[in-house]
């Protein structure tokens, strides 16, 4: 068993149940072994729950050729195409014949997530298992070599034994929960914000989306491998994997290790889709043309509270919300072509109330309508975000957004609110 360090957090995400198969040449003895998914599947199930981490009560065996197999039938390639429109939205699907692509095997995704390891490492994989560990923050291989299977399963069990043995030697700190203070106990003008993080929630419905769509781990790398494959099919994309893939190679090989950060390099060049611009049409629609032109589709309500934090990109404080009534009046009245009636006059009142939760939904909803397109590492350069005690902010770069029609606030002769008009020190 062997292992490298790699804090892998900030990057992306593997369980650590996740047991990978990896191979640098094709073990047609492991194969035929492990093409019985189940009952392996089972075995480290049984093995694993010997750990006693306490965060996942049975392990998940990845085996490459049966994620592929998933996505090979009729049915699957159109769940495929949902999947990887809803991970890669820049990527055109409808001109893309998957079912001609799916040709990768263990033996080609071993050598694509081999990429973000150091040369000593890389050159010891060649048939075992690949698992990351966040309690020992590495990554851990331990070699098959089994010519039967009743060796195998020997090597299996020792696998988990000296894991085991590793674990329990790993110094780890228990993460205590904290829990918010009596939602009474806090002043009126500060119970909206206080309540962002906990009920800025997405609703059940589209959390199931979500989990049918987002794949997690070596899922996901392995959606990226396609679409790694996808790329290549005409000439000029075909030339452009290839720089990149020379570049790669630079980087990781020429350079000196302690120079590269190759987690880094491997999240920039394999996992990170760019960000699309972000268009307001003429009719107030919002527009991201490089992920097929798709629209984000918000009622007027909501759609006037996007708008309104989308014009201040200092950030808006939630009990400060009342400075804006005005500007987020004209704006909703705006999209809706209409008189603010009554009825609005209270929802935009409720909205700019400190003490209301008005403002906490229509963030969710905003949150949903994004995230429900596409992960949340991508949604989250659009919808609005913010910490406790601190101005709520879309982070997305304003020099990619494009406003094609002009509001009527902008005609009045009020100023609209800017970080100057605050006493900073009462932030």
């Amino acid at each position: 068993m062997i292992s490298t360090k790699a804090d892998i957090r900030e990057y992306f995400y593997i369980p650590d149940n996740q047991i990978l198969y990896v191979e640098k040449e094709y073990n047609e003895f492991l194969n035929v072994c492990f093409n019985n998914v189940e009952e392996f599947e089972s075995l480290f199930s049984h093995h694993y729950k010997t750990l006693n981490d306490g965060l996942y009560k049975e392990s998940n065996f990845i085996y490459i050729p049966k994620l592929i197999n998933k996505w090979s039938s009729k049915s699957g390639i159109d769940s495929l195409n949902d999947v990887l429109s809803y991970n890669h939205p820049a990527l055109y699907i409808d001109s893309v014949k998957i079912n001609n692509l799916l040709k990768i095997d263990t033996v080609s995704y071993t050598k694509f997530i081999s990429k973000m390891f150091d040369n000593s490492f890389s050159e010891q994989i060649d048939s075992g298992l690949l698992m990351y560990s966040y309690r020992l923050g590495e990554f851990i291989y331990f070699p098959l070599r089994a010519k039967d299977l009743d060796t195998l399963i020997r090597e299996i069990e020792v696998f988990f034994k000296e894991l085991k043995v590793r674990l329990s030697n790993a110094d780890f700190d228990n993460y205590a929960l904290s829990f918010p203070p009596d939602r009474d106990n806090i002043p009126d003008d500060e119970k909206t914000d206080y309540d962002f993080t906990y009920r800025n929630k997405i609703a059940d419905e589209i959390k199931e989306r979500i989990s049918t769509l987002k794949k997690l781990g070596h899922e996901e790398f392995l959606l990226r491998l396609i679409t790694k494959e996808i790329l290549k099919i005409d000439s000029d994309t075909e030339l452009q994997s290839i720089v990149h893939d020379l570049t790669f190679y630079r980087d990781f090989v020429l350079a000196e290790p302690k120079e590269i950060n190759r987690i880094e390099r491997f999240k920039e060049f394999y996992l990170t889709d760019k960000v699309s611009p972000l268009i307001i049409d003429q009719s107030y629609r919002i527009l991201l043309p490089e992920y097929n032109n798709l629209e984000i589709k918000l009622t007027p309500l909501q759609k006037a509270v996007y708008f309104l934090f989308l014009r201040h990109r200092e950030g808006i404080l939630f009990k400060r919300l009342g400075y804006y009534r005005r500007e987020l009046q004209d704006i909703y009245c705006d999209i809706s072509n209409r008189e603010c009636l009554d009825s609005i006059e209270k929802s935009i009142d409720d909205i700019c109330n400190p003490a209301e939760n008005s403002i906490n939904e229509k963030c969710s909803r905003i949150k949903e309508a994004f995230l429900s397109q596409f992960t949340g590492e991508i949604a989250g350069n659009y919808y609005i975000t913010g910490d406790r005690g601190y101005p709520k902010v879309i982070s997305l770069d304003r020099a990619l957004v494009t406003w094609k029609v002009r509001l009527s606030y902008d005609d009045r002769d009020e100023d609209i609110m800017t970080p100057e008009d605050f006493d900073i020190n009462n932030l």
